[in-house]
């Protein structure tokens, strides 16, 4: 493999149903950062969310109107943790009212690429939340590492800063970890003046 050749099994896979127009700007906006697999069917999305871990659900304003809501709506509701993002390409006479519909369906973002900003904010859309699970798998063997410490001060609460209170929360369970362990080293009775760190 070359060196610049990225792996696409390694990247993120972003599930769409976008016009033939739209899959076409996708591929090139997500080249080397996300895998778009396409679809023609939101019954089709939903099984790849389902089976292929899909990280991120892509839904074109123009092929998904009032007729798709209700699966839209059950898709969202289902996989909360995917985000399911709206995309602008052009405004038809149909565009506001599917937004609306994709809006009351639970699709909370919608990206306009009507610019070329919009595709930058695309990317950043959809790589949002791979960072947020390298962090969530991150902080989550820190907590492992931390329960089998054996009473050791790791400090390790001080040295993370990752933005989004995961630092304040590890260091809250490092110090109740460590004043059970001192309480159990004492015995009953005599745990002293262990105070919220």
């Amino acid at each position: 493999m070359h060196p610049t050749t990225v792996n696409r099994a390694s990247l993120a896979p972003v599930t769409t149903i976008l016009t033939p127009a739209e899959r076409v700007r996708v591929d090139a906006a997500g080249e080397g950062l996300y895998t778009a697999m396409h679809r023609d069917s939101i019954d089709d999305v939903i099984r790849d969310v389902k089976e292929l871990r899909a990280s991120a659900v892509l839904v074109s304003v123009t092929r998904c109107g009032p007729r798709d809501a209700p699966r839209v709506a059950m898709l969202v509701r289902e996989f909360p943790r995917v985000p399911t993002v709206a995309l602008l390409t052009e405004v038809e006479s149909n565009a506001p009212t599917s937004v609306l519909t994709l809006g009351r369906s639970g699709v909370q973002t919608l990206v306009d690429v009507r610019q070329p900003a919009g595709w930058r904010v695309l990317r950043d859309v959809l790589l949002a939340d791979q960072s947020r699970d390298v962090s969530r798998l991150a902080l989550a063997q820190l907590s492992a590492d931390l329960v089998g410490a054996q009473g050791r001060d790791l400090g390790i609460g001080e040295a993370l800063d990752l933005g989004h209170g995961e630092a304040v929360d590890l260091r809250r369970r490092q110090g109740r970890e460590l004043r059970r362990r001192h309480a159990r080293d004492l015995g009953d009775g005599q745990v002293g003046d262990l105070g919220r760190r």
